[in-house]
Formats: structure tokens, C-alpha cells, sequence
């Protein structure tokens, strides 16, 4: 099956606006907008600024949010096995799954919060460091990848959406430890004021580990019988 079919078939059969994925959308909304009296009370545009991207919050909210997603959208379609002859066409069922789920996430993250900002009167914060906002936010997205990469591996590893659930948890606990502990944290990394070869570097990075991740995915698919 080509990619382009691929792509077709997973957003005409994907059912992204049932009730659980908008309650999701909109809890996302209000975690964006519950930072309006923070922006407002920020002594300058830089502390106003930082405060999008709360450690606390990112880990209570956003990646719990994106990490229910990944695992209530992730579904094989076992029959295209035999229509393909080929286990890579699961990988990039699940890949594709996650990509649209995340995306929206995403994307309703960023607009709620520069409407926030606007509302907040702090739009100038954004405006003045546009550049770290713009490699923060894809950095952001990419954490994102990686934890749902981690779901397809884990999910591939033990056919269990609930272990699953569990491993990736746990993988968030100790990623937001790491991280309060100013250590690598992996899906934390875009926390705090960089320089902008500080922000490019873990960008890449970033985007090194969600693709050793899916290798690894690769190769359990191939080795594993997942039937």
C-alpha cells in the first residue's frame, strides 16, 4: 500500500471528533487560557514569555492529554497484512495515527495560547522572542512524537494498551524528575531561556531520538509475533 493511500485511508477512517478527543481539545483550550492571570502578573515580557511552557503544568496536562490520545487512537488494521504482505505497512498505519492526533493537539496548544496572549495584552512577550517561541513550540511537538514513538514501541513490544499506558507514564515521571533536577530529560528539554544554537541543537537532538525510537519500533515489528 503506497504512502498517499495510506495517508487517505487514516484521515477518512479516523474518528477524531467523537466526544472523547473534543473533551480532550477543549481541556487543552483551558489549560492554555488558565495561564491569562500568570501572563497578566508577570513582572516583564521575558518571565511572561517562559511561563508558556510550565514544567508542572506540561507534565500534569499536556503530555497526559497527548498520551490518552495516542493510545485511544492507535488501532492495526490487521487485515491489510494480507492485502500488503508486508508488517512495515503497520508501522506507518501507527505512525500516521499518532502524527494526526498530535497535530491537533498541537495545534490547538499554539492558537489557544496566542490568543491567550492577546486577550492577556502580553502579545509584545511573543512578538519579542519569536524565534525561541517558534523552536520551543516544534520542539515541543516533537517531545510529542517521541512519547507517542514510545507508545508504538511499547505497544508493538507487549500488545497491551494498558502496560502501555503504564511504561509510558512512568517514562513521563522520570523524564519530569530528570528535568526538575536540571538533568537531560528528553521531552523537557526546551525548558528555560537558551541561546538559539542551544534551541537548533535540541531540536535536532529531539528529533534524533523519536527516530532511534522508531527504529527500534521497526525492529520489534519485524522480530515479534505481534498476531
Amino acid at each position: 500500500m503506497s504512502f498517499g493511500k495510506l495517508w487517505k485511508q487514516q484521515i477518512t477512517k479516523s474518528k477524531l471528533f467523537t466526544p472523547l478527543y473534543i473533551g480532550l481539545g477543549v481541556l487543552v483550550i483551558l489549560y492554555s487560557f488558565s495561564f491569562i492571570p500568570v501572563y497578566l502578573g508577570a513582572d516583564d515580557l521575558s518571565s511572561a514569555f517562559q511561563s508558556i511552557f510550565s514544567r508542572f503544568l506540561l507534565f500534569i496536562v499536556y503530555f497526559n492529554v497527548s498520551l490518552i490520545a495516542n493510545l485511544s487512537v492507535l488501532h492495526l488494521q490487521i487485515n491489510d497484512i494480507a492485502f500488503t504482505q508486508s508488517r512495515k505497512t503497520w508501522l506507518q498505519q501507527a505512525c500516521l495515527q499518532l502524527f494526526l492526533v498530535n497535530l491537533l493537539i498541537w495545534i490547538t496548544w499554539l492558537f489557544s495560547t496566542i490568543i491567550s496572549f492577546i486577550f492577556s495584552s502580553r502579545f509584545p512577550a511573543l512578538t519579542s522572542f519569536a524565534t525561541s517561541f517558534v523552536l520551543k513550540s516544534l520542539t515541543l511537538f516533537l517531545s510529542q512524537l517521541i512519547l507517542a514513538s514510545l507508545c508504538i514501541l511499547l505497544y508493538f513490544a507487549f500488545r497491551s494498551k494498558l502496560l502501555t499506558f503504564i511504561a509510558a507514564f512512568l517514562f513521563n515521571i522520570i523524564c519530569f524528575a530528570l528535568s526538575l533536577n536540571e538533568l537531560p530529560s528528553v521531552i523537557y528539554e526546551y525548558i528555560g531561556m537558551k541561546n538559539l544554537l542551544q534551541e537548533i541543537a535540541t531540536l535536532f537532538i529531539t528529533t534524533g531520538i523519536m527516530i532511534v525510537i522508531l527504529l527500534c519500533a521497526y525492529v520489534t515489528l519485524m522480530k515479534k509475533d505481534i498476531l
